[in-house]
């Protein structure tokens, strides 16, 4: 089996490399030799072989050299003039330029002034004299290929450009797009130098969708129609360009083909995207001739015209955007609220929409050609004269800029006023001229009831948030006052316990030590008695040492904490250890509860901040967890995790309690609002919580809860406060 792998392997390999040779034969230039010397021929034909050149044939007559050219043209002809038969060489190159444009290069040993006549008029590329060195027909042979090319080039640029010059053309007729496309697609397909068959389409990218649509077509059947109306994207080879955005050629129906048909025929195609900028607007699809081989000059060529088709697409595109435009400002203006009109230079009224009309009682004919100022802004209030030279509507035309003016008035047809404000704006012409101004106005009259009516509520409602503030701001006082009375209350209970060991052990300690002192003095004093004081003194002064040392740190906490609550001092601080400190100074109360408190943060993290507010927010949160989220009898369980994110610090609050419902989670920050008024409390803990943040710590909190499954609060404050 492995013998059988690694044959097939190594004919694969011979398979491909014969493959790559045809194609390298197939891709050298030809030559055909035409000359009566055989061994001339023979010389010449080893040379070519030699250079990497194919040999069309060698022949010997005129008419020989012709029938090969009518078969398969060569790409250059070294032609001898004196050659065998009724025409001599420079007949039979005469004849095949004018019909098949093929260079020609001269190989003779004539070269008197009546045969360089002849040969000068059949425009040959090289005149090379015998006999002649193999380097020079080499050197020939190369610039009589290039200059060829370098004709074709030209010639075909030229065809390029003509086309595309007709295509322009027709982009400037005064027909429709679809109209426009049609032409240029029968001008395509229609060119007798592509080999192409008379059949072809333009695909329009359809509107907010991934399809084509057909819009032009040549050539196509009943079927064709049906089945290429609409083509979307990935699906046969239109539809594969339009997804990848390139070319995709193809020269017979293959298994790209998803669209297929009875009787269809063999066909190839090529299908150019339509691109502007990037953004696909259509494909172009032409026919092929079945089996057509694909030629790079072919598709520079169809790119050229999809990009003018392009161009004119997105012409046509913006036309007729400007007539939507136009039709959508006139709607726009019609169905505008506030009064629109426009003047002249001379300030004439040129235009109006009907909301101006009627605020100012005239019909949009009576006031079309009529003056402005006259019409509509000749007095004050008082029927005071208001003069041009007050009027900033008229200022515009002197000055060329915009006005926004309060506080005047417009004169209806009746002879009555009505407050306006307005805005006066010059129009300018393509040249910067000045030519004339448009103005908006409102009729203001509601509004400025409202505007009075409003002034008289606000300095009502100005009045009673003066009160309900300096109420709220009793209670939240009472509220601290309360909450550091319970945490002295609580951390002086908790500190009697260990002072009063301590007592006990001291007092303890100080009989046992007049003991030992009387037996010293009375000459009594044993070896035993020494001992039984030492492990007495030893045992008391370590619980005294021990319960000090635990006093000590809860005096500690309670003074850093009560000390930052009272003060609001900034200062630095590492927030764990302070964190730590606040749950210690809070222990007397957590005892008493089944609940857990977890810390979860890296000791470095350091803030320069103000330490009380963050006491006050955690004090006031564990409070919150243990009045309102854990029910009686339940474990529940506290985690505060920090994290450091760039400039700030990350807070999260974690309770396991029992949620908050989905109708008060958004409440929960609301001053007074609580669900457990009966309870004795205010409804302002998290309210404090919440201005503490956002003012002293200038941070953000928000609350995340679902009903049944715990509560985070997270806090975000900047790790320096500004």
């Amino acid at each position: 089996m492995r013998l059988n792998v690694y044959t097939a392997a190594f004919l694969l390999l011979l398979l491909k490399e014969q493959i790559y040779y045809i194609i390298g034969i197939m891709l050298k230039k030809s030559i055909l030799v035409v000359d009566n010397e055989a061994v001339v021929s023979l010389h010449i034909r080893n040379l070519l072989q030699g250079w990497g050149y194919k040999v069309a044939a060698t022949v010997s007559t005129g008419v020989d050299a012709i029938a090969i050219v009518e078969q398969i043209p060569p790409d250059l002809i070294l032609m001898d003039i004196n050659i065998e038969g009724d025409i001599d060489g420079i007949e039979t190159s005469k004849r095949i330029r004018e019909k098949y444009n093929i260079p020609v290069i001269y190989l003779t040993a004539y070269a008197d002034e009546a045969i360089l006549r002849r040969v000068e008029r059949t425009n040959p590329y090289g005149y090379i004299l015998k006999p002649f060195h193999d380097s020079a027909l080499y050197a020939a042979i190369k610039i009589a290929l290039y200059n060829n090319m370098v004709e074709k080039d030209h010639v075909f640029q030229y065809q390029i450009q003509s086309v595309l010059n007709t295509i322009l053309r027709i982009s400037l007729e005064p027909i429709s797009l679809t109209e426009q496309m049609d032409r240029i697609l029968e001008t395509i397909i229609t060119l007798p130098w592509l080999k192409f068959e008379s059949k072809g389409a333009i695909f329009l990218v359809k509107e907010n969708a991934e399809v084509l649509q057909l819009k032009v077509q040549k050539g196509f059947s009943e079927e064709l129609l049906i089945a290429c109306n609409e083509v979307p994207f990935g699906k046969c080879l239109c539809g594969r360009a339009a997804a990848i955005s390139k070319t995709v050629f193809a020269d017979c129906i293959d298994d790209r083909h998803d669209i297929t048909f009875d009787k269809m025929t063999q066909h190839g195609h090529f299908c150019v995207p339509i691109k502007l900028e990037g953004k696909l607007l259509g494909i172009f699809n032409l026919y092929l001739k079945d089996g057509h081989k694909k030629a790079h000059i072919e598709e520079e060529f169809l790119t050229a015209v999809s990009n003018t088709l392009a161009g004119i697409i997105a012409r046509r595109g913006a036309e007729e955007a400007l007539v939507k435009l136009k039709i959508q400002h006139e709607l726009i203006l019609n169905s505008a609220g506030e009064g629109i009109y426009g003047l002249n230079n001379n300030g004439m009224i040129s235009f109006l929409n009907p909301a101006a009309a009627k605020m100012l009682g005239w019909t949009p004919a009576e006031l079309l050609g009529k003056h402005n100022h006259s019409i509509i802004h000749h007095n004050y209030p008082d029927f005071s004269n208001c003069s041009d030279s007050d009027c900033h509507i008229h200022k515009t035309f002197k000055d060329g800029v915009v006005y926004r003016v309060n506080d005047k008035v417009f004169w209806r047809k009746d002879g009555s006023s009505f407050p306006v404000e307005y805005v006066s704006t010059p129009i300018f012409d393509e040249n910067q001229q000045l030519v004339g101004a448009v103005v908006v106005f409102n009729d203001t009259s509601e509004r400025k009831e409202a505007d009075e009516k409003q002034i008289r509520l606000l300095e009502e409602l100005k009045q009673t948030n003066y009160m309900l503030k300096l109420s709220t701001e009793k209670i939240i006082q009472s509220e601290k006052m309360a909450a550091l009375g319970q945490l002295v209350s609580g951390v002086a209970h908790e500190i009697n316990t260990p002072i009063g060991s301590s007592v006990l052990s001291a007092s303890h300690l100080q009989e046992k030590t007049r003991e030992v002192y009387q037996l010293f003095h009375g000459n009594k004093l044993s070896k035993s008695k020494i001992e039984q004081y030492f492990d007495v003194a030893l045992e008391d002064s370590d619980i005294i040492v021990k319960n000090l040392l635990r006093s000590s740190a809860m005096v500690k906490s309670f003074k850093m904490v009560s000390g930052d609550q009272t003060s609001h001092q900034r200062r630095i601080f590492k927030l764990k250890e302070y964190v730590e400190e606040i749950i210690m100074s809070l222990k007397p109360m957590i005892k008493k509860t089944p609940h857990k408190i977890h810390i979860h943060c890296d000791r470095e993290i350091e803030l320069d901040n103000y330490p009380g507010a963050i006491a006050q927010i955690i004090t006031n949160l564990i409070m919150n967890s243990f009045i309102h989220a854990f029910d009686e009898d339940f474990k529940g369980t506290i985690n505060i995790s920090i994290i450091e994110n760039f400039n700030n610090v990350v807070l999260m609050f974690k309770d396991n309690g029992k949620g908050i419902p989905e109708g008060t989670l958004g409440k929960i920050f609301d001053p007074f609002f609580t669900t457990n008024r009966k309870g004795g409390n205010s409804g302002l803990g998290l309210h404090i919580v919440y201005n503490i943040v956002a003012q002293t710590l200038k941070g953000d909190i928000y609350c995340e809860s679902v009903e049944g499954d715990g509560t985070t609060f997270v806090i975000t404050i900047p790790k320096e406060v500004s």
